[in-house]
């Protein structure tokens, strides 16, 4: 079994006072298996590295100057989920994730042709 942990509340005021009027059974957090164990395998084998991530966005910039009509708002929409968490907040990898499918549909269009060129 990968997850086996317990994780319990520190010994402070907050914690006391917030048993005392909220919740008297309130305890600290606990992993369950197999559920765990499995979310622990996942983000082994579903991770995008980040070296893949700048290609994808440079091929992404790539199809915005080829295609600008098609690829340019998929391509600024990436950035801006990218770039906006950070400047706002801080950097962390859940604000990676939204970015993920609009900046691979802005790569894509890096090699699909026009409808034009379609006919």
């Amino acid at each position: 079994m990968l997850a086996d942990t317990r994780v319990t509340l520190p010994a402070q005021p907050l914690i006391d006072k917030v048993k005392r009027e909220y919740d008297p059974d309130i305890r600290g957090l606990t992993s369950v298996s197999p559920y765990a164990d499995v979310l622990i395998a996942y983000q082994y084998v579903a991770y995008l590295r980040g070296p893949f991530l700048a290609a994808i966005l440079l091929l992404g910039a790539l199809a915005a100057i080829r295609r600008p009509g098609a690829a340019l708002l998929p391509w600024a929409v990436s950035l801006g989920l990218l770039i906006g968490p950070v400047a706002v907040l801080d950097f962390d990898h859940r604000y990676v994730l939204p970015v993920i499918p609009v900046a691979c549909l802005a790569a894509a269009l890096t090699w699909s042709r026009p409808a034009q060129a379609l006919k």
